[in-house]
């Protein structure tokens, strides 16, 4: 089953990453390049000009990649690195990934970071892929007699603009998803009182700071705030709350995807058919099916390809 198609809802930027759009509908299924911009992958490679030697580069690539959203990752990097390769590589010299799984634990992310910093070979790093792994291993990445660049495609936390001068991020933060997703819910939705379960991890908190900040100034309240582990574990008094005091008009979902339709099933599985919402961490709960029936998120786009909007 389809999800409800909406055209997307546009917001400008409120800070880097450029707009967001929510995407109330599934997204043609495409294998998005985790690349850096042109303009990315040249300062990458000037800072890291004291670094590395031989016939290659390389890049260090860290992220979650046991689990489907690393694995994705994984996959878009691999290939990146085959076409710049095949199309002549970097100035003549071959890339080369260095793959390290952080797990998403920010203890084995500051690990991963001073395996990586320290390894001269090391160009950039590519990573981390949360916001709290990237926050954790920034520290590591921007000390040292040799400091190595930290690009994230998709640490969405504010915490980490102006954290160090080798850190780095390609994505919209939290400051526009919140926001934009507290202006959907208010203005599109009609929506005046919402019920917020969130990732207690430096994304969820990073959502639901930003979102509640943003709907109460619009008028709205936040009518309950709960915090729930990875993977949704059992949220029964939360959702026996929601229902039994009938307010909230909408569900935000600050989660990552898996957790999100766990709570989602243990929701639509007690009757409670709210419009449910979250952040750019769903992307993909489409494929749910029905469970995603009435689900909305936001999106980063690339301005310059309308088609992926």
């Amino acid at each position: 089953m389809r999800l409800r198609s909406l055209r997307p809802y546009h917001y400008p930027a409120l800070n880097s990453g450029g707009p967001i759009a929510l995407q109330p509908r599934p997204i043609a299924s495409r294998l998005g390049r985790l690349t850096a911009p042109p303009v990315f992958v040249a300062a990458t490679l000037l800072l890291g000009a004291c670094r590395g030697g031989g016939d290659t580069v390389v890049v260090g690539l860290a992220g979650p990649f046991s689990e489907a959203r690393g694995r994705s990752m994984l996959l878009a990097a691999r290939l990146a690195v085959s076409e710049i390769n095949a199309a002549g590589g970097v100035r003549g010299r071959q890339l080369v990934l260095e793959v390290e799984d952080d797990s998403a634990s920010n203890a084995r992310a500051i690990a991963t970071a001073l395996k990586l910093r320290d390894d001269p070979n090391v160009v950039a790093v590519v990573g981390h892929l949360t916001s709290g792994t990237t926050i954790a291993a920034a520290d590591i990445y921007n000390s040292g007699a040799n400091p190595v660049v930290e690009l994230s495609p998709s640490a969405s936390n504010p915490d980490l603009t102006g954290i160090g001068r080798f850190t780095f991020r390609v994505c919209a933060t939290d400051l526009l998803h919140g926001t934009a997703l507290a202006r959907f819910a208010f203005q599109r939705l009609g929506a005046r009182t919402a019920a917020v379960i969130y990732l207690n991890d430096d994304y969820g908190r990073g959502i639901l700071g930003t979102f509640g900040e943003e709907f109460r100034r619009l008028g709205g309240t936040i009518d309950e705030a709960d915090p729930v582990l990875a993977g949704g574990a059992e949220v029964g008094p939360y959702l026996e709350r929601i229902q039994r005091t009938a307010r909230a008009q909408v569900l935000i979902l600050a989660t990552d995807r898996a957790t999100g339709a766990a709570v989602l099933r243990q929701a639509r599985g007690r009757g409670i058919a709210l419009p449910a919402m979250g952040g750019d961490a769903l992307s993909g709960i489409q494929s749910e099916g029905a469970l995603a029936q009435g689900v909305y998120f936001s999106s980063n786009y690339l301005p310059e390809r309308p088609s992926a909007r």
